[in-house]
């Protein structure tokens, strides 16, 4: 049976050579030969496909566009809170790139007000009828749950069945091993899960009657966490700062939602940040004001005070060269004595402030004033983890020893900072100096009340710079915008993006058509045995006599060719027949021809016993010789109970070879020497004298002598009667025979270890190909298709046959 399946998947034509290439018409008669294979496959693996795909959940794609507004740039930069920071800061420090931004979106605290604002933390679902896969129930769900008692961190799951418009049932629930609960409805339940009321919506209908609907409840941190691994952020290009992100979900409306919430919850976090930022601001200017307030309150009682205790009108008229030149020198010592005051004052604030309050930016500017704005956006960044009592947070530590870093940072620039000016200081005193030493002739009152006004007018300038810096920020308060402007809104895309069922079914048809083409080749690459004539040309070049078709009908040990037979087993002898008397020496009156094989079950004795009836049929004088004389199978052939034979001749026991040659009755012309008694010395006898003279007379009376010969390498019988034939005959059984033994036969061919060695392929199965008409050609005897037909009507025409057993044609 497996000798015919691997017949049938003959792929020889694969292994290719000058011979016999690989031709699309081996292909198809693979193809089509095993046509029912592939179609079988790629049915089941097909239908597999779909109803695995049936029963997947559908995944549906939504997509939202938005572009991040920036004020200070047109390009790739954008800031968090630019409309409001780049006021303050004259657009000279953007606080966020855009892609801080797509990190900002993906955050976790972000996911976690979607989740909450959505309710996304309790999802509903229910299992088909049919295909039994899970369809999500968002926003149509005909129940709703709420949970009392339930946290954010709560994670369970359960069913709700409704039995009717009053009741349901409450089961499955993963604590304890609890009976199912039926409730009404509306009413607070006591569950293992806590106090459960369970409501109906309105898309109730009588279709989810007794349909059980899962509930099942996540915490707000790890739903949150599943949607930020989800959604995606990708930039649309890099010149433009246009953000497109995407989620895939059960639901096309929950899709949808989750990214246009996304965003609408982006910008009111932004929107608090600036806020925040302009409350900080406005706090410090107030405070500015209240003491520049207090200074100029004191310096107008003093002028006053000072006027009327002198009597003293109007200085200005007086001294003016000298005066002004003092005066010059007085304001700029007095502009830095205001900046060391400035700075001494934010020295002292920032040793004592700590790293979640701001600090005030004011006039500063330079590299400080980056540093000091570094350092308030860290403060807030801080303050919102301090409102989520985050404070143990690994980033929160990072960002605690940022602000230290900072902290040092900005005190050491600003004493860097007041040493410069305190240097100023003290070159504008000596400029001072020298020039009042040239208005001494000015009374001393009038210098004192005009230091005092000066005082006053640099006092005024800073109150009036502060009060212009308030109203800004209270004019552009009402105008804070979201930095993020949506371009395209999410809606729900009701077509699935997943599973691609018409993919998947056409993979598992191409899977399917796939195995059985692996199968057949894999069958032929690890069949190492020989099946057709094809193997044999490809592994060896000894010369080819031809080959014995297998025949169900053949026996074991039978004589099968027939006088007249046109059957393919016949006409297959017929040719061997043809062959071989090609290769005979014509100047020899006979020929001696030695069979032989690897293998015991070759079918030596079927081959040369069908070739010499053959040769018999073809009126030559043919003598059969049994030189097996270990075990003497030729008697079972021609059922004979003969016990003289070539052993009794060898061993002495009889002369003359007339009395160990028996004829047959029904084959004219054949005659055969049997084996004999099993002898305890065969090597010994077969290399004797005797042999070389029962062969010589049987050449003087025959035309051919068959010596029928053990297996080479399993004794040396063979090579020691090789000495007496003209040519030799290596049997070879297709389906047991290994292709590696022809490597081995073609070195005995070329060393010529046998004489005029040839070969003849025995029991080779056939099965009719498309495209071959009559089978497998002309000129092997009218063609193995319709031969077989030819024999039955030999038969029952009853002409000469022989003796048939019905057994497998082989020789032992």
């Amino acid at each position: 049976m497996a000798n015919s399946q691997n017949d049938n998947n003959d792929l020889s034509f694969l292994e290719g050579n000058d011979n016999n290439g690989m031709q699309f018409k081996d292909i198809l008669v693979i193809v089509l030969r095993n046509l029912h294979w592939f179609i079988l496959s790629a049915l089941i693996c097909a239908g597999y496909a779909y109803w695995k795909v049936r029963g997947q959940e559908r995944i549906y794609a939504s997509k939202a566009s938005m572009i991040i507004k920036s004020e200070n740039t047109g390009d790739a930069e954008s800031m968090r809170s630019s409309a409001m920071m780049n006021k303050i800061t004259a657009g000279s420090m953007a606080l966020s790139t855009i892609n801080n931004e797509m990190i900002v979106m993906r955050s976790q605290h972000l996911m976690e007000n979607v989740v909450r604002e959505l309710n996304l933390n309790t999802v509903y679902y229910y299992a088909t009828k049919i295909s039994r896969r899970n369809k999500d129930l968002y926003k149509s769900s005909p129940i709703e749950v709420i949970f009392p008692d339930a946290g954010e961190d709560a994670s369970f799951a359960f069913s709700v069945t409704p039995i009717d418009a009053r009741k349901v049932v409450l089961s499955g629930f993963t604590e304890g091993n609890v009976p199912n609960m039926t409730v009404n409805v509306g009413d607070t339940v006591h569950a293992p899960i806590g106090r459960v009321v369970v409501n109906y919506t309105w898309f109730l209908n009588n279709a989810y009657y007794n349909v059980p609907i899962t509930v099942q409840r996540y915490s707000v941190a790890v739903m949150a966490a599943i949607y930020r691994h989800n959604v995606s952020v990708e930039r649309d290009d890099e010149k433009n700062t246009i953000l497109n992100l995407f989620l895939r979900d059960t639901s096309p409306i929950r899709a949808a939602d989750v990214l246009n919430m996304l965003i609408k919850k982006y910008n009111e976090d932004a929107v608090a940040d600036q806020k925040r930022i302009l409350s900080y601001s406005e706090k410090f200017i107030n405070e500015r004001i209240e003491n520049l307030s207090g200074d100029l309150d004191s310096i107008n009682k003093r002028v006053a005070s000072f006027m009327r205790s002198h009597n003293l009108i109007d200085v200005g008229s007086y001294g003016r060269d000298y005066v002004t030149s003092s005066a010059e020198a007085t304001q700029e010592l007095k502009k830095l004595r205001s900046t060391a005051n400035y700075l001494s004052y934010l020295l002292n604030f920032v040793k004592k402030v700590d790293p979640m309050t701001a600090i005030p930016i004011g006039s500063m500017e330079g590299d400080v004033l980056g540093l000091i704005q570094r350092y308030n956006v860290n403060a807030t960044e801080l303050d919102k983890y301090k409102e989520k009592n985050m404070e143990n947070n690994p980033t929160v530590k990072e960002l605690y020893a940022q602000q230290t870093t900072l902290k040092g940072s900005v005190l050491m620039m600003l004493e860097s900072n007041l040493t410069v000016v305190q240097d100023k200081i003290e070159s504008a005193n000596m400029d001072q100096r020298a020039a009042e030493a040239m208005v001494q002739s000015v009374p001393q009152n009038q210098l004192v009340i005009g230091n005092v006004e000066r005082m006053q007018n640099v006092k005024d300038q800073l109150l009036l710079n502060l009060l212009t810096k308030r109203e800004e920020l209270l004019l552009n308060q009402p105008k804070i915008e979201e930095p993020g402007r949506v371009i395209d809104a999410a809606f729900p895309n009701w077509k699935p993006v997943a599973p691609n069922q018409q993919k998947k079914v056409m993979t598992g048809l191409l899977i399917g058509l796939l195995i059985p083409a692996v199968v057949i080749v894999l069958i032929r690459l690890l069949d190492t045995a020989i099946r057709n004539r094809s193997d044999v040309e490809r592994g060896s070049k000894t010369p080819f006599l031809g080959e014995i078709p297998y025949h169900k009908g053949i026996s074991k040990h039978a004589i099968v060719v027939k006088e007249n037979g046109r059957d393919a087993v016949t006409e297959a002898f017929r040719l061997v027949r043809s062959n071989l008397e090609f290769m005979k020496n014509k100047n020899d009156k006979s020929q001696v021809v030695l069979f032989t094989s690897f293998l015991v079950s070759s079918g030596k004795t079927f081959v040369s016993s069908n070739l010499a009836t053959t040769f018999a049929i073809a009126n030559k004088k043919v003598v059969l010789v049994d030189l097996d004389i270990r075990k003497g199978t030729m008697k079972k052939v021609f059922d004979s109970k003969a016990r003289a034979g070539v052993s009794n001749y060898l061993s002495g026991k009889i002369d003359d070879v007339s009395e160990i040659i028996h004829s047959n009755d029904m084959v004219p012309n054949l005659d055969m020497v049997f084996a004999g008694p099993v002898p305890p010395n065969p090597a010994e006898l077969l290399m004797s004298n005797r042999l070389d003279q029962l062969v010589a007379f049987l050449r003087e009376h025959y035309d051919y002598v068959f010596l029928d010969n053990v297996p080479l390498g399993l004794v040396a019988d063979a090579e020691i009667v090789k000495r007496l034939a003209d040519a030799t005959v290596f049997v070879l059984r297709a389906g047991k025979t290994d292709k590696r033994l022809l490597a081995e036969l073609d070195k005995l061919y070329k060393s010529n270890r046998f004489p005029n060695l040839s070969l003849v392929l025995n029991s080779v199965k056939y099965k009719k190909r498309h495209g071959y008409g009559y089978g497998y050609g002309y000129g092997y005897g009218y063609g193995y298709g319709y031969g077989y037909g030819y024999g039955n009507e030999e038969g029952k025409k009853k002409r000469l046959r022989f003796k048939l057993t019905h057994h497998e044609n082989s020789d032992e």
